[in-house]
């Protein structure tokens, strides 16, 4: 994307709900995203991977959502238990540096 940091995009009622008009240089690749909410902010995801990802789920019945998150924490699980505990003396790392940017004049 060949853009300005921020933009202002249009937005547009339509049958389907609101569209979201991007500047020309922000235009997103490919014929589908991932939208989901952020606290109040709507996150705009064209990652062709995470695409896919949210196409499979969507087709996903009840039951085998169910199932993929089951098979997802029994493999948390077992991961914790062969790893075991990865920082056993806690996590210490240097204070982070002053940040002096400036975002926004």
């Amino acid at each position: 994307m060949n853009a300005p940091l921020n933009s202002v995009a249009k937005l547009r009622m339509t049958e389907e709900g609101q569209a979201v008009i991007l500047p020309a240089g922000m235009v997103l690749p490919g014929d589908a995203a991932v939208v989901r909410l952020d606290g109040d902010r709507v996150v705009v995801d064209s990652d062709p991977v995470n695409v896919q990802k949210a196409i499979a789920w969507e087709r996903m019945t009840p039951e085998e959502r169910g199932e993929a998150a089951r098979k997802l924490f029994e493999d948390m699980a077992r991961f914790r238990d062969e790893v075991g505990d990865f920082m056993p003396d806690g996590r210490e790392q240097p204070p982070m540096p002053d940040d002096d940017r400036t975002y926004f004049d």
